[in-house]
């Protein structure tokens, strides 16, 4: 941790580059909303299942399904062009 950190890392994602090449071979988009967990500092503070994560990861939820809502109103996530002028805005 403490390399990482010297080096500038802010942030630590294993899932999200797997994602996005899979999106990628099979031609599909691909979005990512990341929340953070833990605070990787020296003591390392693990926060996974503290009250104010449950409540974020609610609040990201309800933004990502009513995103997908929209896109799926306009076309847009099979790829298609969209078919409204309702501005992408999160909630």
């Amino acid at each position: 941790m403490n390399r990482l950190r010297t080096a500038g890392v802010l942030a630590v994602d294993m899932e999200t580059s797997a994602m996005y090449v899979l999106g990628a071979v099979r031609g599909t988009p691909v979005a990512n909303l990341l929340l953070i967990s833990d605070v990787l500092s020296d003591p390392w503070k693990p926060a996974f299942h503290h009250a104010e994560l449950a409540e974020a990861r609610e609040a990201a939820q309800d933004a990502m399904v009513q995103a997908a809502s929209r896109a799926l109103r306009r076309g847009g996530l099979a790829g298609g062009p969209e078919q409204s002028s309702e501005p992408d805005t999160a909630a």
